[in-house]
């Protein structure tokens, strides 16, 4: 519903011109072709306030998608707090926000993917489903595991447990350590003063 020019019609000869559609028909307006006379797109003919756009979850107004389906009926957009409501479109009727499925002068509705919801803690996805976002994130959560509390006296512990098996694998890096600097001297070039 948004863009309205596709192209300008100034390349156009004026005769080909009446021909082209310079704006796609949306939910809110119709198709317009070039006049053969402007540089610019006309302004396509918009459809009735009120027209429902956005697969039902909004209402056209002045030529746009940007009218709430509750204010159409006369209500308030609000947002859902049951779990099995939170990607619906939702009004408040007498202090209660209800879904649009369940109000009769409505057809029912859901958000546009992508809309928060449960009061900004998710999103909606395309199949109309509350993603929670993770306010965490991977990189913390990786941190937390390894460096966490918790970890740490995992780790003290099984130190004081089994001094043996620490002993043994310091020994073990100690070694891979000397066996990958003898690998790696050999492999190096030696330089022109060495040579002589």
């Amino acid at each position: 519903c948004g863009e309205q020019s596709l192209l300008q019609c100034d390349d156009l000869s004026a005769g080909a011109s009446v021909q082209v559609v310079c704006a796609k028909e949306t939910d809110c307006h119709a198709s317009q072709n070039c006049s053969g006379v402007n540089a610019e797109c006309p302004t396509p003919e918009s459809r009735d306030n009120g027209t429902t756009c956005n697969d039902g979850a909004n209402v056209c107004v002045n030529g746009q998608c940007t009218g709430s389906l509750c204010a159409a009926a006369g209500l308030t957009e609000c947002q859902c707090t049951t779990e099995d409501h939170y990607c619906d479109v939702c009004c408040d009727v007498e202090g209660k926000c209800t879904s649009s499925y369940d109000i009769e002068s409505l057809d029912g509705a859901h958000v546009a993917p992508g809309t928060a919801c449960k009061d900004k803690d998710g999103y909606c996805d395309h199949l109309n489903y509350c993603m929670l976002v993770d306010s965490d994130g991977p990189i913390a959560r990786l941190k937390n595991l390894i460096f966490g509390a918790e970890s740490i006296e995992t780790a003290v512990t099984w130190i004081k447990e089994y001094p043996w098996a620490v002993a043994l694998i310091a020994l073990g890096v100690i070694v891979l350590i000397a066996v990958f600097i003898k690998l790696c001297s050999v492999a190096t070039p030696r330089g022109r003063s060495e040579e002589r």
